[in-house]
């Protein structure tokens, strides 16, 4: 290196420390001092002016610290982020979907507090009678709406009907004595006297054996095997006549307890994802989560491999390449055919088994592989049965111990060939 090219190292390793002196701790700038021109590797950090980057960074490095390796702790740091960053927006979308249960919980709330008012309003006549009753009625009678034209002007009637099926033997001989009467017109029961309804249930249920009042499918069905019973005890009124001044009560409860058991599990959710960050939720992502340094170095090296193994094979390679998906592919490359082939690459038995984004791969490539730096029966033995591709390092390349049998294909190839040949042009023209 010529005297000019290292006064310009020097000249900048300076500038970066007196930057440092103003921006990091005392704690840092000795450590800057301590790695000396090593430093320089941090360059793209105090570019960035990224101070909490460097404060990290520079926390675990030391006088020992190889220069070469310097770029491994920018990636890992990069990683660390990356991560932190996905769980953030995981939580924040899971926060967001809890917020509109919460909102929809409230609602339902006030629309239940509603219904139970109106009903107490439109049945005053009901505390009258006891209890049993009261629920009896509740269940089994409605309201019809009538529309009554009266010369020009028009008047809303309501009656009472029956807006669930009673006993059909209590039934007849509540026609019978003229206390409920069919409009076949609007197929309604209509209550025609609510005192004399309520005297006939009582007497029923009050006996010393008590005579059937609900409806009961299966009796029901042997009591009239020749005709067609309806299992629904619910009768289907027209729409907008009649309102169940039960159901829609038990509709709202039912409703409100799907919703509850849902914010129950996205709660359950959130609470994972927290379980993922050890010391501070929004500040550090688990360490278990990130690749160390040595692995990050391994990773590496055996990207290199498997690059200079599709290479031999007369492939265009490119290293992490960012899929149509959004996901990053760790080795990828296409042939004169353009068949692509996706090389994903684990340093270790964890790191294989928290990916779970692996398989959004297929649908980009024609052939897929792991290419592994540890031994695992179980693994492997997963890959037999999934079908999918493994290779295995040996010596200074690379040899198929798997082929990929699985059956996918490239759905976007010309997308995917565009943005590696796009990557490599970036990196001929600007370095990087």
């Amino acid at each position: 290196m010529g005297a000019y090219d290292q006064a310009k190292r020097l000249s900048r390793y300076y500038h970066y420390l007196e930057e440092a002196k103003h921006h990091l701790s005392n704690q840092s700038v000795i450590k800057m001092k301590e790695l000396g021109l090593k430093s320089l590797a941090l360059s793209s950090l105090f570019k960035e002016k990224d101070w909490e980057g460097l404060t990290e960074i520079l926390a675990i490095l030391n006088e020992n610290t190889k220069r070469d390796d310097i770029p491994l702790f920018i990636q890992a740091l990069q990683e660390k982020r990356k991560r932190l960053s996905n769980v953030q927006d995981e939580v924040t979308r899971q926060t967001e979907v809890l917020d509109e249960r919460l909102k929809e919980l409230e609602k339902m709330e006030m629309e239940t507090n509603e219904l139970i008012k109106q009903i107490e309003q439109q049945n005053e006549f009901l505390k009258q009678y006891p209890r049993n009753v009261q629920e009896f009625l509740i269940k089994h009678l409605g309201y019809a709406k009538f529309i009554l034209k009266l010369n020009l002007d028009s008047k809303t009637e309501y009656k009472l009907v029956l807006a669930r099926r009673i006993d059909s033997a209590w039934q007849k001989n509540l026609k019978k004595k003229g206390i409920i009467q069919y409009d076949a017109f609007h197929y309604l029961w209509f209550i025609l006297d609510l005192d004399r309804f309520v005297e006939e249930y009582e007497k029923r249920i009050n006996r010393k054996n008590p005579l059937p009042t609900e409806w009961n499918y299966e009796k029901e069905k042997n009591r009239n095997s020749k005709y067609i019973i309806p299992e629904n005890a619910e009768y289907r009124l027209p729409t907008g006549l009649s309102v169940d001044l039960l159901s829609n009560l038990t509709d709202i409860k039912q409703r409100k307890r799907l919703l509850e058991k849902e914010r129950e599990e996205i709660q359950k959710k959130i609470k994972q994802l927290k379980k993922k960050s050890p010391q501070s939720f929004m500040e550090a992502v688990e360490v278990s989560n990130l690749l160390s340094t040595h692995e990050i170095k391994r990773h590496g090296e055996l990207q290199d491999k498997a690059l200079k193994w599709l290479y031999s094979k007369d492939y265009i390679v490119a290293s992490e390449i960012i899929l149509p998906n959004g996901k990053r592919a760790d080795v990828i490359g296409y042939n004169q055919d353009g068949h692509i082939i996706i090389v994903e690459v684990k340093v270790s038995k964890s790191d294989y088994m928290r990916d779970e984004k692996w398989r959004t791969y297929l649908n980009y490539c024609d052939e897929f592989y792991f290419l592994l730096d540890f031994e695992d029966d179980k693994v492997i033995a997963d890959f037999r049965n999934e079908g999918t591709g493994l290779l295995t390092e040996i010596k200074k390349t690379l040899a198929v111990t798997l082929p990929d049998i699985k059956i996918h294909r490239a759905t976007e190839r010309d997308t995917v060939i565009y943005s590696i040949g796009k990557f490599l042009s970036k990196k001929y023209v600007f370095g990087y």
